[in-house]
């Protein structure tokens, strides 16, 4: 399945102050588990678009340097003074990266119960999503941090009233010029 891909793509889940937490810790052991298979089916590692807490917690696993494997991280939001990245803008500037790449097909790698939406939104800009249930199965360990600062990802069900309010803000503020 991911062999199809062009790059992968990790979006976090919460975080804690002053270490990435949990949930992005699982999400990068996930990344380097299909980094991995990618190469013990002889393919060469895919590039991959982290959110900061994700890249973060990846770097702590051995296998980072790759040598010549292409990262981008996503770090900041230029519209938000406090540098919070939605859904969205990670997505959005995800979308940048690949049209300048080339790249058109992702994996894409989040929370299971924030994955279906993160899914939607990248469709929405054009990417086609990559996935199989073995990546589904993976994300599955992929658990809520009940440290995180991000009181929403602590719990499922805050989760499910957060994510209810992100679909109706991706449905109401979607813009046409950020497809382009």
């Amino acid at each position: 399945m991911q062999e199809k891909a062009d790059v992968l793509i990790g979006l976090s889940f919460g975080r804690r102050k002053a270490t990435p937490g949990n949930s992005n810790k699982r999400l990068a052991a996930v990344i380097a588990a299909i980094q991995e298979k990618m190469k013990s089916v002889g393919h060469a590692p895919l590039p991959m678009i982290l959110q900061k807490e994700v890249d973060d917690a990846y770097r702590q696993h051995g296998d980072y340097w790759i040598t010549g494997l292409r990262s981008f991280s996503i770090y900041r939001n230029e519209k938000d003074k406090d540098g919070y990245l939605d859904s969205y803008e990670v997505l959005r500037q995800a979308w940048i990266i690949m049209k300048k790449e080339g790249w058109e097909k992702a994996v894409i790698v989040a929370h299971p119960d924030h994955w279906l939406r993160c899914a939607a939104i990248a469709k929405w800009f054009g990417m086609e999503v990559v996935s199989n249930s073995a990546l589904r199965v993976q994300l599955s360990t992929v658990g809520y941090d009940p440290q995180s600062v991000q009181f929403w990802t602590r719990k499922r069900w805050l989760f499910k009233i957060w994510t209810l309010a992100g679909w109706i803000k991706f449905w109401l503020s979607r813009k046409r010029e950020d497809r382009q």
